[in-house]
């Protein structure tokens, strides 16, 4: 799928009419806090689509709305819900699907999140969402154990591990339990560190240095996803060795990052919308998980860190920054 029939779709949404008409093809409502409705992991769901025989602006609509704050996600999701869209997508955090959720029990929602959306009340199971969510979910335990792993092995012998997280994101609660259980089982003890806004990132990080963290892991949440550049200029201040959830993050000069192929899910969303679109109820369609996750490594900085990378480690990066 071609960028322009990405902004296509865009431009197409601005006039998509509250209802549709006879014969006017199926209206997607999308509803993303990403701070992007472009670029590569848009294009790879526009791609599922396409695999699923949608095709943006020849027979189905996507109507894109973006929350640049997550209280601003009620107000989207009820508006696509007032125009019957033909299924509702919520991309990223918890917060836009469970609004979705909240404003339409009847019209099919299709999420990709980072979070657990059985403990969060999307869906009865995975394997059987029942209700009308199913969607993809960009983390699992296992994600949780190795990302554990990665930090034990990259900071200090013995020293605690810090999960940087969003307590505004609906799901936070549940992350940190889960990652503070992964550190548990691989040996080491986690600490908690808050930040929801770019004000908080320093203290955070000043916080994690005073209780002298070997490292720290970013939870997976798009407000902390658009303070990256913040967050990496921290960690080079405070000297500690930090896990992002996307491999972006190292080209920018993170440390290593350790996360789903978005693409990937991204794609399998799109999917998961057509069948919507083809008549599967959401509620027969499972939940996917990520096949794989992949780590990628800046060893640049480690070295500006004082780091040096363990050969275990460094072998096992599908990605190296020289």
């Amino acid at each position: 799928m071609k960028r322009r029939h990405f902004l296509a779709a865009s431009a197409a949404a601005l006039v998509v009419p509250a209802a549709r008409a006879q014969g006017q093809p199926p209206v997607v409502g999308f509803v993303n806090d990403s701070g992007s409705n472009s670029g590569p992991g848009m294009i790879a769901f526009l791609r599922g689509l396409s695999r699923a025989g949608f095709i943006t602006n020849q027979n189905v609509l996507v109507m894109f709305q973006q929350a640049d704050k997550y209280d601003e996600a009620p107000a989207l999701a009820q508006n696509l819900a007032r125009r019957n869209v033909a299924a509702i997508v919520a991309l990223n955090t918890p917060n836009m699907a469970l609004a979705a959720r909240e404003a339409t029990k009847t019209i099919p929602i299709v999420f990709a999140i980072g979070g657990d959306p059985e403990r969060l009340g999307l869906v009865e199971s995975l394997g059987k969402p029942g209700g009308n969510a199913t969607g993809v979910v960009f983390t699992t335990p296992a994600l949780f154990d190795e990302r554990a792993r990665l930090a034990l092995g990259l900071g200090k012998p013995g020293a605690p591990v810090g999960h940087l997280v969003n307590p505004t994101n609906r799901g936070a609660e549940f992350t940190r339990a889960d990652f503070s259980a992964a550190v548990a089982r691989a040996g080491g003890k986690a600490l908690v560190f808050d930040a929801k806004s770019a004000a908080d990132i320093d203290a955070a990080f000043a916080a994690a240095a005073d209780a002298s963290a070997g490292a720290l892991v970013v939870d997976d949440d798009s407000r902390l996803g658009r303070m990256r550049d913040k967050i990496i200029a921290a960690a080079a201040r405070h000297k500690i060795a930090t896990i992002y959830p996307d491999r972006e993050a190292i080209t920018s000069g993170g440390l290593a990052s350790l996360g789903d192929i978005r693409a990937d899910q991204l794609r399998q969303l799109g999917e998961s919308v057509g069948r919507v679109l083809k008549g599967e109820k959401p509620a027969a369609i499972p939940v996917a998980a990520p096949a794989k996750f992949e780590m990628a490594l800046n060893l640049k900085t480690a070295a500006a860190l004082g780091l040096t990378v363990p050969a275990a480690i460094r072998a096992a990066a599908a990605e190296t920054v020289e």
